[in-house]
Formats: C-alpha cells, sequence, structure tokens
C-alpha cells in the first residue's frame, strides 16, 4: 500500500513514466521546465567529472528538484533509498544514477554530456552489457564509447553490416542518445 502512494506521487510529477525493471524508472518532466525553481541544489546533488553546479541550467534544476521530492517520498513512504540520475537523455541518466549510491541524484549538464558518455565502457550501455557489447570490444578493438566514436562508420558497417546494430553504434559513438521515455506503465496501474 505505502509503495503505491510513493508511485501516485511518481505519476502525479511526471508527464511520462517508463518501468525499465521492477526497481528502475524512467521519468519524463521536461513539459513542466517552465517552472522556476526556487530550491537550492547546493549539497543536496552531485554533478559528473567534469562539470559544477553552475552548469545545471534551469530545466535540469526543475527535475532535480522533483527528484528530491520522489527521493523523500520514497523513504517516507517504504523506508528506502532512491539512487537518481538526472539528465536530457535516458541513458545519460542511467549512467549517472550509480555514481553516488545509496540515496544519492548525480546530474549531467548538458556541455559535459557528451564527454561523459565517452567515458563509459561498451560493456556499461545498456543493450551492449551482455554477448553484443562483448563482440563489440572484440571486433572493434575497443572498450569505451570513447574509442568507439573514433571508429569509421565503414569499420563498423564491415563488421555488422547495414543493421540496427550498426546504427546504435554509430548514433552512440556520436552521442546522438536521445531516446524518449516510453510509457510501459500507465498511471491506472501504478495507483490501482
Amino acid at each position: 500500500m505505502s509503495f503505491c502512494i510513493g508511485l501516485k506521487l511518481i505519476v502525479l510529477l511526471s508527464v511520462k513514466v517508463e518501468k525499465a525493471s521492477y526497481d528502475d524508472f524512467y521519468l519524463e518532466v521536461a513539459p513542466m521546465k517552465s517552472q522556476p525553481s526556487s530550491t537550492s541544489l547546493e549539497g543536496k546533488v552531485f554533478v559528473v567529472e567534469g562539470g559544477d553546479l553552475s552548469q545545471v541550467d534551469d530545466e535540469l534544476r526543475v527535475t532535480c528538484t522533483i527528484a528530491l521530492e520522489i527521493q523523500q517520498a520514497i523513504r517516507n513512504e517504504i523506508g528506502l533509498s532512491a539512487s537518481c540520475g538526472v539528465a536530457k537523455s535516458k541513458l545519460l541518466a542511467r549512467l549517472a544514477s550509480p555514481i553516488n549510491k545509496p540515496n544519492a541524484l548525480t546530474v549531467v549538464p548538458h556541455c559535459v554530456a557528451l564527454s561523459f558518455l565517452h567515458s563509459h565502457p561498451i560493456t556499461k550501455i545498456p543493450k551492449l552489457q551482455a554477448k553484443l557489447g562483448r563482440e563489440v570490444c572484440r571486433l572493434l578493438d575497443i572498450r569505451t564509447v570513447g574509442e568507439l566514436s573514433k571508429v569509421p562508420k565503414a569499420n563498423i558497417h564491415k563488421n555488422f553490416g547495414n543493421s540496427t546494430s550498426s546504427a546504435f553504434l554509430i548514433e552512440l559513438g556520436q552521442g546522438k542518445i536521445y531516446e524518449e521515455v516510453k510509457e510501459k506503465v500507465t498511471p491506472k496501474t501504478l495507483i490501482s
């Protein structure tokens, strides 16, 4: 019952909710960006390496404020901590979320997003965490997304053909990672 109350708050504060696993959710709150945040984030959020709080734009500040409210609601309602990643893409938010566990909020300012992405091992990227990721590393002789960004497209196509895998790898290397939140759990399901 308490878990549903926490999820009701998530639904109220977000426009789209995508359940990624039993305890991972993506929330899209971007349409709320016009609401200025008066909450100070100093001492409440971590910023990924290479960035600082002054680089966090208003949209991300509002999203951080909402994420802090959700963390507090989860702690109050079910007594558990929740780590959050805040960024302008699902992938960046997912990569940021575990950095300062437990119960931390880590934000990725847009100006450091590409360098943050490039610093990650290929096998930490969702869709590349298993056999495909190991195969990508082996065939292209790379370890990180930054190294992938330097691989010629022809080499990727030579190893993976004109497949969706090739397209995904090329876009990942270029930092074109702005996948939409897809509602996999409807608010009606969460509230009932």
